[in-house]
């Protein structure tokens, strides 16, 4: 293949790739925002589970301890969770995430007081509830410190991470532990891939000191899924371009500006033509939005130091319609 080939290819899949996190976690924050549990909640809670459909883990009636923690975390039965959040502008409810067992516990009502906590799948099935009432104010929780599960979409994430963008995640890594996080140590790059609470985070290289939320492991395994493996060659460094991404993001009739994603030493691509990069968005995206339309992509600057180019699409993304307008500059 020839090396301006191989350098669109790679651009091109680096650029629908990071396409596909924003979209992912524009819509997540539209949806989900961080909940903050009151003070009077904290405490020990001695409740009774009442089965409305089987698949929750619990036994019809059965007596299930609950702890609430001052630092916002919910410990079930010895398990503890972490990182509540309110969805779709619910004041009521604070909702904790078991990514292993794929349930969500959420906690009413922040505003009038305590009531239940309802357990559901994370694909929305209700099961029951637990009801009762606090019984102390001890926030010990039995099995606070035991190792995180690693489960099946932890090590399909990892394993795609791997194969496909392994010039980030070069294979050999071990999986490890840290409080309620599985994470594994890239040392060739200095990347950390970890999950917690069912989100993907990155840290360290090119993603810089600061944790990065990648979103759930959901979107992130169906982008790495659609993601197709570029060229580990990168190419001599006088081929190399430093990119930056800004723009806007419009929902509900709301504009938020994009204060933008810098990357460093990645290659540019051709832009005398842009229907390949027009053609991996629209593969890219399918694995984390619908209804993908009104792709337009405008060349702005295309000189031997700089190579800038528009993009703009509308998609469908955890059920709210979302119009993107970002900006891609590369500059030598």
């Amino acid at each position: 293949m020839p090396l301006s080939k191989v350098f669109k290819s790679k651009v091109s899949k680096i650029t629908t790739l990071l396409i596909a996190v924003l979209v992912s976690q524009f819509a997540m924050a539209q949806t989900e925002m961080p909940a903050t549990v009151p003070a009077s909640f904290v405490g020990t809670y001695d409740l009774t589970y009442s089965q409305s459909s089987a698949g929750a883990s619990f036994a019809d009636n059965e007596a299930v301890t609950v702890v609430v923690g001052s630092d916002n975390t919910l410990c079930v039965a010895g398990l503890v969770l972490s990182n509540p959040i309110l969805r779709n502008g619910n004041g009521h409810e604070a909702i904790w995430t078991d990514s292993a067992s794929s349930l969500e516990y959420a906690l009413s009502s922040l505003i009038s007081g305590y009531n239940e906590i309802n357990v559901a799948s994370t694909a929305g099935s209700f099961f029951g509830q637990l009801r009762g009432s606090k019984v102390s104010d001890s926030t010990s929780c039995d099995g606070s410190s035991s190792t995180p599960v690693v489960t099946d979409v932890m090590n399909q994430v990892f394993a795609l991470a791997e194969s496909k963008v392994g010039e980030y995640f070069p294979s050999g890594a071990i999986t490890q532990f840290f409080e309620n996080y599985v994470y594994r140590f890239y040392e060739s790059t200095g990347i950390y891939i970890a999950f917690s609470d069912g989100n993907v985070f990155l840290r360290g290289g090119t993603f810089g000191e600061a944790i990065v939320d990648a979103g759930t492991i959901s979107s992130v395994l169906a982008t790495l899924e659609t993601y197709q493996a570029a060229n580990p060659n990168p190419g001599t460094s006088a081929d190399l371009w430093n990119l930056s991404i800004s723009g806007t993001v419009t929902t509900f009739g709301t504009q938020v500006n994009f204060g933008g994603i810098s990357i460093a030493s990645v290659p540019a691509p051709n832009l005398d033509n842009t229907s390949e990069i027009n053609q991996e968005i629209n593969s890219t995206l399918a694995g984390v939005a619908t209804g993908i339309s009104s792709i337009s992509i405008t060349v702005v600057n295309n000189t031997s130091s700089q190579r800038t180019f528009d993009v703009s699409f509308t998609a469908v993304a955890n059920g709210l319609n979302i119009s993107y307008n970002l900006r891609y500059d590369y500059t030598q």
